[in-house]
């Protein structure tokens, strides 16, 4: 019984600062550049904005031992186009770099560079809630384009996850 209370514990406490950061009046940002899975994963496209760098790697690995991918991210990903969001959660694949942008799940895309400027620029002003952080990520924002990793398969993606 202690187990099962701290899973839920732990489950209660995602939800309730993912639902915060979703609609509270400051803007987190998660800026990707490594590894980001599961739980992370799920935190960081529920965030109202995401800067990927060029090493970001996106995924929910338990779906490949039978979970779902949880903490909101199935109705992220639900809503993604031409299915994609289903394809990720029954496979388990992974989204790198500006593909993470391009699928639906971030908001910018930028070097590695730009990233730590970005930073250090959000870190050393005083912004006033979400728009003026907003301003700042868009003003630096289409700096880091590269290819849409899925786009040759969009069609056998969307064929075979789609509703019949």
């Amino acid at each position: 019984k202690e187990g099962r209370k701290k899973i839920f514990d732990y489950f209660r406490k995602l939800y309730t600062a993912i639902n915060d950061t979703k609609n509270g009046s400051s803007l987190l940002t998660p800026f990707i550049d490594g590894l980001c899975m599961g739980s992370a994963a799920s935190f960081a496209v529920n965030c109202p904005a995401t800067a990927c760098g060029p090493k970001a790697d996106l995924c929910w690995p338990e779906t490949a031992f039978g979970f779902h991918p949880h903490a909101g991210a199935m109705h992220i990903l639900n809503t993604l186009p031409r299915n994609i969001g289903v394809f990720m959660a029954l496979t388990g694949s992974r989204l790198t770099g500006h593909s993470i942008v391009e699928a639906g799940l971030g908001n910018f895309s930028f070097t590695e560079e730009l990233i730590q400027s970005m930073q250090i620029a959000l870190d050393e002003r005083k912004y006033r809630g979400f728009d003026e952080g907003y301003k700042v990520l868009r003003m630096m924002d289409g700096y880091s384009k590269g290819p849409f990793e899925l786009l040759p398969h969009l069609d056998v993606i969307e064929r075979c996850f789609g509703k019949p």
